[in-house]
């Protein structure tokens, strides 16, 4: 619990023309959980994702850094949703473009295998 509160404090929000407190990052919490039963070695995995919204630059008037951020936020969430389409398109649409965002890159073992999401 301490360190989910360490890093709520670390995250950052910004005033824009269109919202008083605009999330300015991703936040991802991937909790691991390893287990030995007997000679068997049980691994299990979860993420917990909360998303910042995506914005429309020209409305929200956002300038400078602030226009990098919602650039970099606008382009993780379009990967994702390309990733997103790929998967459930199946195995002819081709390989999910995962190492493109940071974001990508962190939930890319959540997406396939034995995994559920």
């Amino acid at each position: 619990l301490t360190l989910i509160s360490a890093a709520g404090a670390n995250r950052v929000t910004a005033a824009t023309s269109m919202n008083d407190a605009s999330s300015r990052s991703h936040s991802v919490l991937i909790l691991e959980v390893h287990r030995r039963v007997g000679t068997r070695r049980l691994c299990g995995k979860l993420s917990l994702v909360d998303l910042a919204g995506s914005e429309r630059v020209k409305k929200s008037e956002v300038s400078g850094i602030a226009f990098d951020e919602a650039c970099s936020i606008n382009n993780s969430l379009t990967c994702l949703g390309r990733c997103v389409q790929m998967l459930a398109a199946g195995p002819k649409a081709g390989r999910p473009p995962f190492r493109e965002t940071k974001l990508t890159r962190l939930l890319s073992n959540t997406f396939g295998g034995k995994s559920r999401t």
